[in-house]
């Protein structure tokens, strides 16, 4: 399986590679000799940018500039349970973008951590971000993020193509937090330890029943509401099981959860 991984690495790069004009580098393969399965390239600005499904890392990022000499990114996507991470590395533009639109809460540096040469995080839209890919209510992430600002989401076609550091990007409204290098780790920290005291399944309805806001469609009845609350939670040992929160409610005592389920 690994070894397919890899092929499927080099099948990608050479359809890039076709392109490249005469006297491009030669290589011999493995170019990238990990575990990188599902990959995409991207290229911005003479540089090729590449990432895969996750393998350890949410999704793995490498860059080159000749398709044959790559250095590893990290993870280009870092996020967890309490909402996305924006840090020098990631790369949360256009469709990736929507990864971070879709959590209820995410953090982004404001500038950098102490001795990383990295250039600070940032954000950017494109058009991608203004329809491709509409929720189950009929809404963009992006509408459904601004649902009682009418026309914001239309006012930020204007930004689409620039790097929003984080203090444009809290001001556009597409980021929740903006700590700086002295708060970061105290900041993510606190959020991990309060989503930690939720169950996980009231956690999962709650966030569904946030990111479904707006018009009330037939998939977002069933996928939000239905699916959450009565099959994700009302049925489940941590609703109903001995130790489950509605069991021991008004006894005094305190639930228990399996914390493995979400």
């Amino acid at each position: 399986m690994r070894r397919t991984r890899r092929i499927l690495v080099l099948l990608v790069i050479s359809t890039f590679a076709a392109a490249l004009p005469a006297g491009a580098a030669s290589y011999t393969n493995a170019v990238w000799n990990h575990d990188f399965p599902d990959p995409f390239v991207l290229r911005v600005d003479g540089t090729y940018y590449a990432y895969s499904t996750n393998r350890g890392a949410n999704v793995p990022a490498i860059k080159s500039t000749d398709l044959v000499h790559w250095t590893g990114l990290g993870d280009a996507l870092p996020a967890d349970r309490a909402g996305a991470l924006v840090e020098p590395g990631s790369c949360f533009v256009g469709t990736l973008l929507e990864l971070l639109l879709a959590a209820d809460r995410s953090y982004m540096l404001d500038g950098v951590l102490e001795g990383d040469s990295r250039p600070p995080a940032a954000v950017r839209l494109t058009g991608m971000n203004f329809g491709a890919y509409p929720m189950p209510n009929g809404l963009t992430r992006l509408q459904s993020r601004f649902l009682g600002e009418q026309g914001h989401a239309d006012d930020l076609k204007r930004s689409i193509g620039q790097d929003l550091e984080a203090p444009a990007a809290a001001a556009a409204g597409l980021v929740t937090f903006t700590p700086d290098d002295i708060d970061w780790g105290d900041e993510i920290r606190v959020a991990i330890e309060a989503r930690a005291a939720f169950s996980p399944d009231a956690l999962t309805g709650m966030e569904a029943s946030l990111r479904f806001g707006g018009p009330e469609t037939l998939e977002s009845k069933i996928f939000s509401r239905l699916s959450a609350w009565q099959n994700w939670i009302f049925q489940r040992p941590n609703a109903v099981g001995d130790k489950g929160a509605l069991r021991v409610y008004g006894t005094g005592q305190r639930s228990e959860f399996d914390r493995r389920r979400v």
